[in-house]
């Protein structure tokens, strides 16, 4: 990071004479003071771009005098800088008393303005010494300010926050009550119900094709060129550039700010950005698909494939399988597939009234239920869904 020093000018409101620079306290022409302004700071302006250069500081001493800060005093609570002549901060309303601040050591002879109010009077090579007084204080705690403003949003984006919210409150509690929550209820058997069902397989024709041939005891054999595919093939080639990245300067990051003398410093800090350029080339294969072409079988074969269902189903303590029923209906070759399906169901009720339905696909588990008791336990989650339900451990004689 640079810095270049500028300074300030300033116009006499009393005789209009113009572009005096910081340094000149009083008007040189009729003898009026610099203006201030209300946070007592010199009230100066900026040099223009175009004569800029004219107002530059190169003298060390004065660079000196702009770094070092001379002549004002710096709040140790907001870090605001004011003049020496302010008593209270402008910004958090810190008293100046008991503030540290750098002080002239008295061994060495102060800094004085000259009657032109121009250059300063220093005749000893020895540079300044400083020391750090600290004094009590009374106590200040500055005020903090709000740090979440609803005003900085809009009516949509507060009531999309406000649903986001809403939407992760409600989540929240229905997942603590459906996950979380548990509570035990005595209840009693309502009703019971099963279901038994015994799949029948047909021995029939069914369409089919291949690409090898039509099978031995097969019927309606037909073949014919049709697409059975596509591959993947190399039509050709072509060159890519090959990138590469470099990083170039590109100028400078400059903010400019006002001193408490008047002057101006502008800090500059160096940018750079990534630059892309073409360092080769490559070849690269292109690729195609095309369809690949195969002689298809196409015929009809006999198989088991499956015909309808024989359920029985009751509201009762004793299931059986469907035994009423007669294969080879119509002529048909059927068979059943041994792939055989059965379900049980419990309707249990709490004594608050409510319904709850336990099922099992285990017969044994389904009939541990039926041993002549009438009081079972439910499990139930904080959203009312049945977690388990079994005979009571402990039942009140």
């Amino acid at each position: 990071m640079t810095d270049t020093h500028f300074f300030g000018l300033w116009d006499c409101p009393n005789c209009g004479k113009s572009k005096l620079i910081s340094e000149q306290l009083h008007c040189p022409s009729c003898g009026k003071d610099m203006p201030l302004k209300s946070n007592g700071y010199p009230d100066t302006r900026m040099p223009d771009e175009s004569e800029i250069s004219a107002y530059e500081i190169h003298s060390a001493e004065v660079i000196g005098r702009i770094e070092r800060r001379e002549g004002v005093w710096e709040c140790r609570f907001c870090r605001g800088v004011h003049p020496d002549e302010d008593n209270f901060c402008d910004k958090c309303g810190a008293s100046k008393a008991g503030v540290a601040k750098e002080v002239a050591s008295s061994a060495t002879s102060p800094s004085t303005y000259t009657s032109s109010a121009i250059d300063y009077d220093h005749k000893t090579d020895e540079e300044p010494r400083y020391n750090f007084v600290s004094e009590s204080y009374p106590s200040y705690e500055p005020r903090q300010g709000p740090k979440f403003n609803l005003s900085s949003f809009s009516i949509p984006q507060l009531l999309i926050i406000i649903a986001v919210g809403l939407l992760l409150v409600v989540g929240g509690i229905w997942g603590y009550r459906e996950f979380i929550v548990r509570q035990s209820l005595p209840a009693t058997i309502q009703s019971v119900s099963w279901s038994r069902t015994m799949p029948v397989e047909v021995y029939t024709w069914v369409n089919d094709n291949n690409q090898s041939g039509c099978p031995t005891g097969s019927r309606s054999c037909t073949s014919a060129r049709e697409v059975v595919g596509q591959e993947r093939y190399q039509s050709g080639s072509h060159q890519e550039p090959i990138y590469s990245s470099m990083t170039v300067s590109d100028g400078e990051s400059c903010t400019t700010s006002q001193n408490p003398n008047g002057s101006y410093t502008r800090s500059c800090t160096p940018k750079t950005r990534t630059e892309s350029y073409i360092s080769g080339y490559r070849t690269v294969p292109d690729y195609s698909y095309r369809d690949v072409y195969g002689t298809v079988y196409r015929f009809q074969v006999q198989r088991w494939v499956f015909s309808r269902n024989l359920t029985s189903s009751g509201n009762d303590w004793e299931p059986y399988w469907y035994s009423d029923y007669t294969l080879g209906r119509n002529g048909e070759q059927e068979r059943l597939s041994g792939n055989n399906t059965e379900s049980y169901s419990i309707v249990l009720v709490t004594a608050d009234g409510r319904t709850h339905n336990w099922n099992t696909s285990n017969e044994i588990e389904w009939h541990a239920f039926q041993n002549g008791e009438t009081s079972f336990e439910v499990i139930l989650n904080g959203n009312g869904g049945l977690v388990s339900a079994g005979r009571r451990h402990h039942v009140e004689e």
